[in-house]
């Protein structure tokens, strides 16, 4: 996800080689000019919903654009976090948290393929990974993008959500709030070289409250 990766406080709640884990397409959907998201569904293991928000995230000049303006209140997935790594592991790709998905699942390989993914950790040094965060994307078509971090903290949407309309405007949020990014969204590896890979000065890893 390359742009200006500092992430702020929008608000407090209290609030062939398929991969399991709690981090699935939750929800998709088009935002229309009333703030409803229509259509759309989930996948990845069953995880479905329809998604709604009660306002377009278009954002103004106070501060970026809010990607859960008018979303359900946070609630954690349906089933437990799971754990894409061991799988990684057996196949010989190591230990794959932090590293940029884009690297093998953008096409050019026989792996499934994603719109995005990325690695949210609990705090900007990127020691511990979070689970079960949500990560929620509107992209430049208005379409809601929902995943849920797994237990090392990844999380990846599967192509077969969907086109991806790029810049988008990301979040990140668990019951202790929500943290939104400053500016767009505009390449799918969230942890590549040049974004939060963990050894850029300019931009800290990914985090949730």
């Amino acid at each position: 996800m390359r742009g200006c990766w500092a992430w702020v406080v929008v608000f407090a709640m209290g609030c062939g080689g398929s991969e399991t884990g709690g981090h699935g397409v939750l929800a998709t959907g088009t935002v229309d000019d009333s703030g409803v998201a229509t259509g759309g569904g989930g996948a990845d293991g069953g995880s479905t919903g329809t998604g709604t928000t009660t306002s377009t995230p278009t954002g103004d000049d106070s501060g970026p654009p809010d990607p859960f303006a008018g979303a359900p209140a946070f609630a954690p997935p349906a089933r437990p976090a799971l754990s894409v790594l061991p799988k990684h592991l057996a196949e010989g790709a190591g230990n794959i948290t932090g590293q940029d998905c884009m690297t093998c699942h953008d096409g050019s390989t026989d792996l499934p393929v994603f719109l995005f993914g990325g690695t949210v950790y609990t705090d900007s040094t990127g020691t511990k990974g979070a689970a079960n965060v949500e990560v929620r994307v509107i992209d430049s078509a208005k379409a809601a993008h929902v995943v849920y971090s797994d237990v090392d903290g990844n999380f990846y949407e599967y192509a077969t959500g969907g086109a991806f309309a790029f810049p988008g405007h990301p979040g990140v949020r668990n019951a202790a709030g929500s943290y939104a990014m400053v500016s767009d969204m505009a390449s799918a590896g969230c942890n590549a070289s040049k974004c939060h890979s963990g050894t850029s000065k300019t931009y800290k890893r990914i985090y949730a409250p």
